[in-house]
């Protein structure tokens, strides 16, 4: 993992992750081993949706958490004749350094609310791609500005999909 660019290096040439560590001799004994590896590595005792961006949360349970009835900052379905969300203005990702050397193309899917704001509230991914790029998709998305959605020139919050496509050229 390369602090300095938020990524993860792997060996282009077999795909594998080698994972390194070194303990001085204050710390060798197995106690601080396992202590560590706990650390780097889930264990037993840990809940991967605990650990995860809330944008990545619906990837692991695979439903739409924000289209329970039962969460109170979900929109409401509105029906009738709605002038849907117009993008105003947009902050293009970038394109995480790995990704570009790995030749990482693809779309990643978000599901967004643009509340009455203009603003892209509680961005989700919908269908993830990999190596940041998620990561990047929804913190540009979080960045838009929308004209919001409205009915009888009343602005709502409306609910949308969002695909960003990271393409090389």
């Amino acid at each position: 993992y390369d602090k300095d660019m938020d990524d993860l290096i792997r060996n282009s040439q077999s795909g594998k992750v080698k994972v390194e560590i070194q303990l001085d001799a204050g710390h060798a004994t197995d106690a601080d081993l396992i202590d560590l590896l706990g650390e780097v590595f889930l264990t037993k005792k840990d809940k991967l949706e605990d650990l995860v961006p809330d944008s990545w949360k619906p990837i692991i349970h695979r439903d739409e958490a924000w289209s329970s009835p039962s969460n109170p900052e979900a929109p409401a379905r509105v029906i009738g004749a709605v002038k849907p969300p117009r993008l105003r203005k947009h902050t293009d990702p970038i394109y995480p350094e790995y990704a570009r050397q790995s030749r990482v193309q693809g779309s990643v899917v978000l599901w967004a609310v643009v509340d009455i704001d203009g603003r892209a509230k509680h961005v989700r991914v919908a269908r993830s791609l990999c190596c940041g790029l998620d990561e990047r998709a929804v913190s540009a998305v979080r960045q838009w500005k929308f004209d919001p959605a409205t009915r009888d020139g009343q602005p709502l919050p409306d609910q949308l999909n969002i695909e960003i496509n990271f393409r090389l050229y």
